[in-house]
């Protein structure tokens, strides 16, 4: 079976970005189809509200550091 340690760094790279990137984008669309169900608050509101910004900080340090072990672990 071909592994992600066979890589070379600049697919590593690109891989760990942007799987990262897709995982926020779906726990983002989640989380808002969520609260606008539930709640009276717009998509607008959510998304562009200071602690969505800070939860997407913490959450794509969390996705970053996550897809990092799994592409690099030995």
């Amino acid at each position: 079976m071909y592994k992600f340690k066979s890589f070379n760094a600049p697919a590593k790279i690109m891989a760990w970005l942007i799987s990262s990137v897709v995982m926020l984008a779906i726990w983002d669309t989640v989380l808002s189809v969520f609260l606008i169900i539930f709640s009276d608050l717009t998509y607008q509101d959510i998304t562009n509200s200071v602690p969505f910004w800070i939860m997407n900080f913490f959450m794509f340090a969390g996705f970053l550091t996550t897809v990092g072990t799994w592409l690099w672990e030995d």
